[in-house]
């Protein structure tokens, strides 16, 4: 039988040679897999990040058809999502609270003696006499008002730890976030579990965090020698302070137009394994080819805000109104907290469908116009 028999059944037009061995099967490099496990990263790791414009239109009409097919898994992920990050807030609280109530107790203590030896010294100075320096200074550095170094010490390290924790956290479930709604938009899984599957990038999105940070301050200082320097210069000379308002302005732009650019990489190093430096600079080529089309997705997002702001600030009106404001204004608020979780499921689908095609990856824009 010749190999080229039954063309036309054939599925592929890649045809192998009798002797070759069978292909393997064709796996799809950025699929978001259920486990990050190594295997996953290696396919990861190889996936080629091309700068590609997109449009709103095609990103909102995408988004639409992946959040309408699978609503209620979208909503229920960002549901569990926020009340993970409320129950974290409150333990934050709590944390924050009993640290900073430690380091009153540390140093009210020797606040309280300063003051008692501040007062004695003014009462001694009223009546004509003065206070013996000797006095005043073991007065000033009592021993019950010395703080022990090893408390502060302990303090400190458990504040430079909480503070990574406040970082870290958020990252964790947006690392996870993004996962969840990947797997929804490529393959139409629904899997929870990968919103706690973030574990295995948190280092690489603190650094380019810190990354980030680093180059917006130097960035700034630039900024402020070579532009808002000289030109507070000549708005002094011809005294003109609008010429110093317009380089501020100017300055402002060019810092949130850096913004603006780097967000994609959140998602590259959430989605993808690759290094800070290539995620920041793949997040400018993808910020710069489709900057409008990030700037509407953000008005976009505030568009559908509004009705639920508007409902809470209506219930408020109309409680007041008739006398039933708990009742009203609490169901309002539910049907507010109910609308911008709904909303904010629907633009995290919206900025992981522009983050997939700006990076080359997605349907064609045709498909969705």
């Amino acid at each position: 039988m010749s190999r080229f028999q039954d063309f036309d059944d054939q599925d592929t037009y890649n045809f192998q040679m009798p002797s070759d061995p069978p292909p393997r099967p064709a796996a799809n490099p950025y699929a978001s897999p259920t486990h990050m496990g190594e295997t996953a990263e290696r396919e990861l790791a190889n996936v080629d990040v091309t700068a590609t414009k997109t449009s709103f239109s095609s990103v909102v009409g995408r988004a639409w058809h992946v959040f309408s097919a699978n609503m209620s898994a979208c909503i229920g992920g960002m549901f569990l999502a926020g009340v993970i990050m409320f129950l974290f807030s409150l333990v934050f609280q709590a944390i924050f609270g009993m640290l900073l109530l430690g380091s009153v107790s540390v140093v009210e203590p020797q606040v309280i003696q300063m003051e008692q030896g501040m007062e004695m010294h003014a009462f001694q100075a009223d009546e004509g006499g003065e206070m013996d320096q000797e006095d005043f200074q073991r007065l000033m550095s009592g021993s019950s008002a010395r703080p022990n170094a090893g408390t502060i010490m302990g303090l400190g390290i458990m504040g430079t730890i909480f503070f990574l924790l406040y970082l870290l956290f958020p990252m964790w479930i947006f690392t996870g976030m993004v996962r969840f709604f990947n797997a929804i938009i490529r393959h139409n899984e629904v899997n929870y579990a990968l919103i706690f599957s973030g574990g295995n990038a948190l280092v690489r999105m603190l650094l380019y965090y810190l990354l980030v940070v680093i180059v917006i301050v130097v960035a700034v200082i630039g900024l402020l020698l070579v532009v808002v320097l000289p030109i507070s210069i000549v708005a002094a000379t011809i005294n003109s302070p609008a010429l110093v308002i317009i380089g501020a302005g100017v300055v402002y732009a060019i810092i949130l137009l850096m913004s603006i650019y780097a967000i994609p990489g959140f998602w590259l190093l959430a989605d993808r394994v690759m290094g800070v430096g290539e995620a920041l600079s793949q997040s400018f080529r993808m910020g710069r080819a489709n900057l409008w089309t990030m700037i509407l997705l953000a008005l976009w997002y505030l568009l559908l805000a509004i009705p639920g702001v508007m409902l809470a600030f209506l219930g408020m009106g109309i409680g007041y109104a008739v006398g039933a404001a708990m009742l009203i204004f609490g169901l309002c608020m539910v049907g507010y907290f109910v609308w911008m979780v709904a909303i904010s499921s629907y633009i995290c689908v919206c900025w992981c469908v522009f983050c997939m095609q700006a990076s080359g990856e997605g349907a064609p824009q045709s498909e969705w116009l």
